[in-house]
């Protein structure tokens, strides 16, 4: 099992806008879902092994750019929520672990 950040504080309503399904079925697959406080420290997580996953619905590319920078120098996966390459002007955010990017999206879509 592995362990999920998520960026919004209402940990449903983050889920739900990425269409995600309930937060309950996540933890089934995941063992873990929470907000461990300031997003850039999050993604430095992702980047250092200690979460799996950092997922947020809605931009905030400001709190985001020191650990996406660490997060990918440390070969993290960068995408938004739906699973399309992450840009500058996206509305969210999934980092992963390199190789979970995609075993996340399928388990979210075994889940809808």
């Amino acid at each position: 099992m592995g362990s999920i950040a998520s960026g919004c504080k209402n940990q449903r309503y983050a889920f739900e806008l990425c269409g995600c399904g309930a937060a309950q079925r996540l933890l089934g697959r995941y063992g873990v879902v929470r907000n461990y406080g300031p997003h850039g420290l999050q993604l430095a997580y992702v980047g250092a092994g200690r979460l799996d996953v950092f997922l947020q619905a809605g931009r905030d590319l400001e709190n985001w750019l020191p650990g996406l920078l660490i997060a990918r120098e440390a070969g993290a996966e960068v995408l938004t929520a739906t699973g399309q390459p992450w840009h500058w002007f996206a509305d969210s955010l999934l980092v992963a672990a390199p190789g979970l990017g995609s075993a996340f999206q399928q388990a979210q879509s075994t889940i809808q």
